[in-house]
């Protein structure tokens, strides 16, 4: 998947206007976030198709990304046993469908770790929490630039040639916010909002 600038939550909170509201299930001291609605956790749930394996780590944000006044669910969860094999997937889900997703694996988390030689388990479950909590201080709101000479490809726009110009075009013309997405090892994307599809699509990124 394509790469994105990482920037600070403030900044993300800064542009969407709105107070923070994040909630989180993981057993780590520094998720003292207060729990938000559990029919915003139901809702992003609904959403995921790796339902079934186990749980290690849940923690989410409620913020209108998609610029209609409305909130949208961002969810970040991390499947698995052990913190150096879990299957990562952050999803945004908006109206009561999916309109986001990136999947990852732990193993990109962990390259370039500052960690000991063999490192004990709770060593490297403890830094993989750390990674996780820190995730929405990697998303960035800015205003969409419109001097880019990004084009939408065919692995990500699937509408036909006519239709993904047409929503290049309405996302040039209507779509007043670009969002930055960072996670794994450098790996980052940039994804645009057009209402035309009504779904994100990646217009920049990297690795």
């Amino acid at each position: 998947m394509s790469l994105l600038a990482r920037c600070s939550l403030v900044l993300f909170f800064a542009v969407v206007g709105v107070t923070p509201c994040v909630g989180s299930a993981a057993a780590s001291p520094a998720a003292s976030f207060p729990v938000s609605t559990e029919g915003a956790r139901r809702l992003a749930a609904d959403s995921d198709t790796t339902q079934g394996r186990r749980l290690w780590y849940e923690r989410f944000v409620e913020r209108d990304v998609t610029d209609d006044g409305r909130a949208d669910t961002l969810l970040l969860r991390a499947y698995g046993t052990r913190g150096d094999s879990l299957r990562m997937l952050f999803v945004i889900v908006t109206e009561g469908r999916e309109v986001f997703r990136a999947t990852w694996l732990s193993g990109s988390d962990l390259i370039g770790a500052p960690l000991p030689p063999n490192p004990p388990r709770a060593v490297v479950d403890s830094y993989m929490r750390s990674t996780l909590d820190g995730f929405f201080n990697h998303l960035t709101l800015a205003p969409l630039d419109t001097s880019s000479t990004w084009g939408l490809g065919s692995t990500d726009c699937r509408e036909g040639p006519a239709e993904c110009r047409a929503i290049e075009a309405d996302i040039r013309r209507n779509t007043k916010y670009q969002l930055h997405v960072a996670y794994g090892y450098e790996a980052n994307e940039t994804i645009a909002w057009s209402s035309r599809a009504h779904r994100f699509f990646i217009i920049g990124g990297c690795c």
